[in-house]
């Protein structure tokens, strides 16, 4: 649901994606109320300048890779007008994927859904949760909530086990595939430390 009075700001490197986003909201695109720009997320401080948002949502693991923890976090600090909120969402170090991959280290080569298995993935940090809130405090955030979600991404995807997934999240939270955080600017808070 795209509300009337915000303006929009979509970004992604894909330019498959904005063209479904541009689809999917024609009227809102087409009236100016929603810009697209194409490019990677390391790019934001060189896109935006400061104090440019009241909110920014990072969805489907995409801090993941935009950098490292502290840098997309210190760079959401700094594009954040006072009291902005950011929603970020980051692999999980120690997801139930990560497990039954034998995958426990700091980093990964992540390949995306549908992504052609033949080319090299994109290495991206995977944090704990306790690394996220952390990098939060140092880059002049406070953390509101930290969430784990979809135990079962990136395992089992079907929609006849989400009773089940729901059922285990309840016993073993933490083993979520991304880690879901909502931190906003603490009032005052000068460009974060990296």
């Amino acid at each position: 649901q795209i509300s009337s009075n915000i303006a929009y700001v979509g970004l992604d490197i894909s330019a498959a994606m904005l063209s479904t986003l541009r689809s999917k909201y024609s009227s809102n695109y087409n009236s100016g109320q929603i810009e697209l720009v194409q490019s990677p997320a390391r790019n934001l401080a060189k896109l935006f300048p400061a104090e440019s948002f009241d909110a920014i949502i990072l969805i489907n693991a995409a801090a993941s890779y935009a950098g490292t923890p502290s840098f997309v976090l210190s760079n959401c600090q700094r594009l954040l007008k006072p009291d902005g909120r950011v929603f970020a969402s980051f692999l999980n170090r120690t997801s139930l994927r990560r497990f039954t991959k034998m995958k426990c280290g700091p980093t990964e080569v992540f390949n995306t859904r549908g992504a052609n298995r033949r080319l090299q993935g994109v290495e991206v940090i995977v944090p704990t949760s306790s690394e996220i809130a952390c990098r939060c405090r140092r880059s002049g955030l406070e953390v509101v909530w930290t969430r784990f979600q979809s135990l079962l991404g990136g395992v089992a995807e079907k929609s006849w086990l989400w009773p089940l997934e729901l059922a285990i999240r309840r016993l073993t939270p933490s083993l979520g595939h991304t880690v879901n955080v909502l931190a906003h600017k603490r009032a005052g808070s000068l460009a974060g430390r990296t």
